[in-house]
């Protein structure tokens, strides 16, 4: 049975002012919702799910924020060029323990879709260049169709050599960080951009810190909610697209 719960964002849009955000926010957000997780749905979450809070806990608070940053933003692969910030110390060391807590890796050969979608349209037309294997491919191409012909064409390898697999990274770890969000925001979602739209003052909030309760009293209604909420928003995305 389904426990109601009482605290949610709405999507009713706040009349005040937006504001300024605190430096650090997104972390804050972040330490709030996993504080919900442990008082809150202890009870619907598995060893795996507990030693993901437990490792993140581990964490330098600068890579604590470079993994938040990076759960915030579109997609799971990341140009290291792109992911400095001012709240991360040092880069390269806080990219070295998120790999080895096991929240951030390198490419690989199952990530070479992934890797291709950041790419521009004028990247993926130069590795057709490099291979020497753009024969027939315009630039003037829309980016969709030059992305199919370096897909047809080429392998990971011929397109992410040592030198260029170093300049990414890859989040790992990704289902009990969505999981977490389902059960915080009762809705599928892929970063805490509600919690920034709440402080910005463009939500409105019933006041999710102290009066948050559980929506489900077992693991396996839990599960078979994100489950099925999953499915729900991957066929929207695709009739929407």
């Amino acid at each position: 049975m389904m426990v109601q719960q009482t605290a949610v964002l709405p999507d009713r849009i706040a009349s005040r002012r937006p504001k300024t955000l605190p430096v650090g926010y997104h972390l804050t957000h972040f330490q709030e919702m996993l504080d919900c997780m442990e008082q809150v749905y202890a009870h619907v979450l598995d060893d795996a799910e507990r030693l993901w809070m437990a490792d993140f806990r581990m964490l330098d608070p600068s890579a604590q924020s470079l993994l938040v940053r990076m759960s915030n933003r579109k997609g799971t692969v990341f140009r290291k060029e792109q992911l400095r910030y001012d709240d991360v110390d040092d880069q390269a060391v806080r990219v070295d323990e998120l790999v080895t807590a096991g929240f951030v890796d390198f490419l690989n050969q199952d990530d070479f879709a992934d890797a291709l979608a950041v790419h521009t349209k004028d990247d993926l037309f130069d590795l057709l260049l490099e291979a020497h294997a753009e024969e027939g491919v315009r630039r003037s191409w829309a980016r969709s169709k030059i992305e199919e012909a370096v897909r047809a064409r080429l392998e990971f390898h011929d397109c992410f050599g040592d030198a260029r697999r170093a300049e990414f990274v890859v989040q790992r770890r990704i289902e009990p960080l969505r999981y977490f969000l389902y059960l915080y925001f009762g809705r599928i979602e892929e970063s805490l951009t509600r919690f920034a739209l709440r402080d910005l003052g463009l939500m409105r909030s019933n006041g999710v810190k102290g009066t948050f309760e559980a929506r489900f009293e077992t693991r396996r209604e839990a599960t078979e909610s994100f489950f099925f909420a999953g499915k729900l928003a991957r066929f929207d995305s695709r009739d929407a697209a």
